[in-house]
């Protein structure tokens, strides 16, 4: 799968590995929008997947607000979620205030490291932001310092678990699916006193 907005770099310590994947995401706005963040997600979880050997950590400029409930946030949420991932900017030793402003009356958290649990938990030594004067883009720099040892690259052995992955679904995938479950659903033989609420403590209530 080839992406303009995605690249990867794979670190080897002898036996041990460590991936770092760089995403530039579109902002949320119309459905071709959403449908280019989950073209792009799925790019990152296939190259997460097919390095299953390493730990990982993905930055760059998501385009997500964590705060903010977008349909963009909550495949990001949901990616993160399923591939064992925590935001940087969260950690106990992180002091990030905003990574975006628009002149001086927004400011967000759209930029991103995300770590692997054991990551996040063991080797996070500072998460910052670098508003600097001279600075003229309306991103701030997010600055990531890690404590590595040889060691923590071996404390997790990854198992790959079948799942369904909502970002590589197509339309018609996702028409199938509606299509099966609503069959599933006019199966389900619901009894006539649940419908008619003939328990009387129902009826009281």
């Amino acid at each position: 799968m080839c992406s303009n907005r995605v690249c990867a770099a794979r670190l080897s310590l002898d036996r041990r590995h460590l991936l770092l994947v760089c995403a530039y995401m579109p902002y949320e706005g119309d459905d071709s929008k959403t449908d280019e963040f989950a073209n792009q997600l799925a790019i990152v979880e296939s190259i997460v997947e097919g390095n299953l050997d390493c730990h990982v950590i993905v930055g760059g400029d998501l385009k997500v607000d964590f705060s903010r409930k977008w349909c963009h946030t909550e495949m990001l949420s949901g990616f993160c979620d399923s591939h064992g991932l925590r935001p940087a900017v969260g950690h106990m030793n992180g002091t990030v205030d905003y990574t975006y402003h628009s002149n001086t009356n927004r400011f967000n958290i759209i930029d991103h490291f995300l770590l692997y649990g054991v990551l996040y938990e063991t080797v996070v030594k500072q998460v910052e932001v670098l508003h600097e004067v001279d600075n003229i883009s309306d991103h701030d720099p997010l600055l990531l310092q890690l404590h590595l040892q040889e060691s923590f690259l071996s404390s997790v052995d990854k198992i790959y678990t079948p799942r369904v992955s909502w970002a590589k679904a197509s339309q018609e995938d996702v028409r199938n699916y509606c299509t099966v479950l609503s069959n599933m659903l006019h199966n389900i033989c619901v009894p006539t006193d649940s419908i008619l609420c003939a328990n009387p403590q129902c009826r009281e209530s």
